[in-house]
């Protein structure tokens, strides 16, 4: 009887610990940034207003950064539409980032994954050949990005034909929380399958 009471702690230890690093697996390079903001700098976003404004005008300003430093090369995005580059050479890739889980445990807040709970467009330039070759539903990781696309020529096309909104905002109920992140503009040689 005492080793089963022995086995039963272990075994329960066991698997919190195996719980942990499946959940340390599914974290993205954007996390780092959306647990700053959200977690560190404004934990109480979700009841305070004033706070959910800032934490949003934080990543507002972390844009063009999330780009240049590839904080989104392995976020699995999914083929929206594909078009002609009306500003220009190439093609547009429209991929969308859609929420993997809505359910959002306000008590586990600590161990939430944000990038979960995250949604944005991601409209990206590349040589029509190889963006011929994708076709809507498809899942892709966008690796060696290039540099962000001046917006100011192409914004007015795009903002009205996006899957989400340019705005950033948060929407929340009881248990469940969304991130939009607006439109993102970058180009890319190719884009990487992504196995599920």
């Amino acid at each position: 009887m005492k080793n089963l009471l022995t086995l039963i702690p272990l075994a329960f230890l066991i698997f919190s610990c195996q719980e942990k690093e499946i959940k340390k697996e599914n974290y993205r390079k954007i996390d780092t940034l959306l647990n700053i903001v959200f977690k560190d700098s404004f934990p109480n976003f979700i009841d305070n207003e004033l706070n959910r404004n800032n934490a949003l005008k934080l990543l507002e300003r972390k844009k063009d950064s999330v780009i240049e430093n590839n904080v989104l090369d392995d976020m699995p995005l999914e083929v929206f539409r594909v078009f002609k580059n009306p500003a220009g050479d190439g093609a547009i890739v429209h991929l969308v980032k859609k929420p993997t889980t809505e359910h959002y445990d306000f008590y586990q807040q600590r161990d939430t994954i944000l990038s979960d709970f995250i949604t944005f467009d991601l409209l990206v330039g590349m040589p029509e050949n190889k963006a011929s070759e994708l076709t809507k539903g498809q899942m892709f990781l966008v690796k060696n990005k290039k540099h962000p696309i001046d917006i100011n020529a192409i914004v007015d096309v795009f903002t009205n034909q996006t899957y989400y909104e340019n705005e950033l905002y948060i929407e929340h109920s009881m248990k469940k929380l969304n991130i939009n992140y607006g439109i993102l503009f970058t180009e890319a040689d190719s884009l990487i399958p992504h196995k599920q």
